[in-house]
């Protein structure tokens, strides 16, 4: 269950997708025709693949990763299906994610945040994801959980609930759904409240 990172081989590891149950990812991430997701460390791309089936012809799909050659696969597999409305892009997302303000209706982060690069940048991360979430935008974050054991990262690099929702500043935590070696938790970008002061007051 990972991404890569600078260094690591894109053979290390199996990807997150399939933890869930089909289409449980989007459902969760309320994805309809016409929207906008981001896979922040898309790793071999099967979420994001998801993803460009349920917003349609008419959404697009960003899928980010540090591995060139994860995303040429992706972009393959992507084109092969006649799905053109996914983007494989070349991003680090503990830097400036090469994407505007506002872009996206929803975001994922896939096994991806308890990868020790990623780990000491989440406040970065999750600051980025928020920037390019639109207002009432969604965030699903899918982690490997500290209390299962079957595969997946050594426990002293799993990151808890409270951990994740403490990071993620700007972003409103809501339900947290249990999947057997997986949790699923999800966050809202809530619009800043207009001022109630006056000008110069």
């Amino acid at each position: 269950m990972r991404t890569a990172t600078p260094g690591d081989s894109p053979a290390a590891g199996p990807s997150s997708h399939g933890l869930l149950e089909a289409g449980e990812l989007c459902a969760a991430l309320r994805l309809g025709p016409g929207q906008v997701l981001v896979d922040a460390g898309c790793g071999p791309g099967g979420h994001a693949l998801d993803a460009a089936a349920a917003v349609g012809p008419a959404g697009a799909v960003y899928a980010l990763d540090v591995d060139v050659r994860l995303l040429r696969d992706l972009a393959r597999a992507a084109a092969d299906r006649g799905l053109d409305r996914v983007q494989a892009l070349a991003a680090d997302i503990t830097a400036r994610i090469p994407l505007p303000d506002a872009c996206a209706d929803a975001c994922l982060a896939a096994t991806v945040l308890h990868m020790p690069r990623v780990s000491r940048a989440l406040g970065a991360v999750f600051g980025e994801l928020r920037r390019i979430l639109k207002p009432g935008g969604r965030l699903a974050v899918l982690e490997c959980d500290p209390e299962a054991w079957g595969g997946g990262p050594a426990g002293s690099r799993r990151r808890r609930e409270g951990e994740l929702a403490a990071a993620a500043c700007g972003l409103a935590p809501g339900p947290v759904r249990e999947h057997g070696l997986v949790f699923l938790m999800l966050f809202e970008k809530r619009e800043t409240p207009p001022s109630s002061g006056r000008a110069g007051s």
